[in-house]
């Protein structure tokens, strides 16, 4: 195996250049042959994996787990198609058989597709999430996310039928072989599709996420920096007050609304019912979705950076394509095969960026692998929460459902942070 002239799945669109004899191209059929099948395993495991995770019962009442499980989903199907591709390196050739040629490279340009628009969909929602709150609840359904997921795969399905017509095994003279590859009857079919697929796959959903997430990560700094500043004038509001340094010191005191709780010489108004305990509720929604939102911006991000190389050097071979004679073929070479690594990177990196960035992704999987974990909590953290939750309880001389003290322990840090009250003032 001196030699390959191992194509690009479809869903990629161009072909790759064969790789030669030189030191270059046997570093980069290396790379192919060790590091394609790692992928493959590793990827389609990560994104199993995820697919679980985000049918738990508390990650699947968000519309953005049903992208992200549609997404792990289309992911592990070009997956697939890599690893058919890659049994051609170690002498399996069924990715050139007829019929097998047809369907892989159908498989692959569905799933690349789904994939692209799959993430464009995720970053629409969350464009709305963030710059149109109040439309949220009406706009970020789960009902509206399986429409959506249901359109896009139709018309994936519909749009990529040309690929089997104008693919097949093809005899390649250069190397005295049968590959799978374009047919030269379609030729001019195939160039016209390359070219929509460029347009639909990487110009258009690259321009749509690369301007809704700087939109969406200009909103998130903005409202940021407004909340920063209104915590700073309120701690400075109630350290001039001279009520609050009478009660600084104290651990619990009753007002007429609830019971006023006191942490680090700060204090929350936490009553039984009424417009305190909604504000609570409120602010843990609004820091989830900020976590949601984080984790789609890193995942979208990623996504135009591992793209990116691949397309271009795609739009190079097409500019301008390269002879036999170009002193610069060795080097374009190496290159494209490089930035074909790194697009193919990105159907198996997900798992791990939901893991880095996803904090909701990790405790759902951590209650998933170890259910007892959730219920036993050993953090300094979440031991004094618990004792204040239990002195406030004896103070206030009332009793709380499961619910109300769920959402205390569990919001008590994002509330106290973020939803300084004022002192009541105390009973006569």
């Amino acid at each position: 195996m001196n030699a390959t002239s191992l194509n690009s799945t479809a869903g990629n669109g161009s072909s790759v250049l064969a790789v030669d004899d030189s030191p270059e191209g046997a570093v980069v059929l290396a790379i192919q042959l060790y590091y394609t099948p790692a992928l493959v395993v590793l990827g389609s495991a990560g994104n199993c994996l995820s697919v679980v995770v985000f049918s738990t019962a508390k990650l699947r009442q968000l519309s953005s787990s049903y992208y992200l499980a549609a997404l792990a989903i289309s992911d592990t199907g070009y997956l697939v198609g890599i690893l058919m591709v890659w049994l051609d390196l170690v002498d399996v050739a069924l990715y050139n058989e007829q019929g097998a040629c047809q369907a892989i490279m159908y498989l692959s340009s569905v799933c690349s597709f789904l994939s692209v628009w799959f993430v464009v969909a995720f970053t629409v929602e969350r464009f709305v999430a963030v710059k149109y709150p109040l439309h949220r609840p009406a706009v970020c359904t789960v009902a509206r996310a399986r429409a959506v997921l249901a359109v896009v795969t139709l018309v994936a399905l519909v749009l990529n039928l040309p690929m089997l017509l104008i693919t097949g095994p093809v005899y390649i003279s250069e190397y005295d072989k049968v590959a799978c590859g374009m047919r030269s009857e379609f030729e001019e079919l195939a160039s016209i599709f390359n070219y929509v697929d460029t347009v639909l796959t990487f110009v258009l959903p690259v321009l749509a996420i690369t301007v809704l997430n700087t939109s969406i990560a200009c909103t998130v700094y903005y409202l940021a920096k407004v909340r920063r500043a209104m915590t700073r004038q309120q701690r400075r509001q109630d350290s001039n007050g001279s009520d609050f340094n009478s009660v600084a010191n104290k651990r619990v005191s009753s007002t007429r609304g609830g019971v006023m709780l006191v942490k680090n010489g700060e204090q929350m108004e936490l009553a039984t019912h009424g417009g305190n305990a909604r504000a609570i509720r409120a602010q843990h929604s609004a820091n989830t979705q900020a976590k949601i939102t984080k984790m789609l911006l890193l995942v979208s991000t990623v996504f135009v950076a591992l793209n990116l190389p691949s397309y271009v050097c795609r739009l190079w071979v097409f500019i301008k394509p390269p002879t036999p004679g170009d002193k610069w073929l060795s080097h374009l070479i190496v290159l494209q095969h490089i930035s074909y690594v790194l697009f193919n990177t990105n159907f198996g990196i997900n798992f791990v960026l939901y893991c880095v960035s996803g904090q909701n992704f990790r405790r759902a999987l951590k209650t998933m692998c170890c259910p007892g974990a959730g219920v036993h909590r050993t953090g300094r953290r979440e031991v004094s929460q618990s004792t204040a939750v239990s002195e406030y309880q004896r103070a206030a001389g009332c009793s709380f459902n499961s619910r109300h003290r769920t959402a205390l322990n569990g919001v008590w840090r994002e509330a106290h942070e973020l939803l300084p009250l004022n002192i009541s003032q105390p009973q006569q």
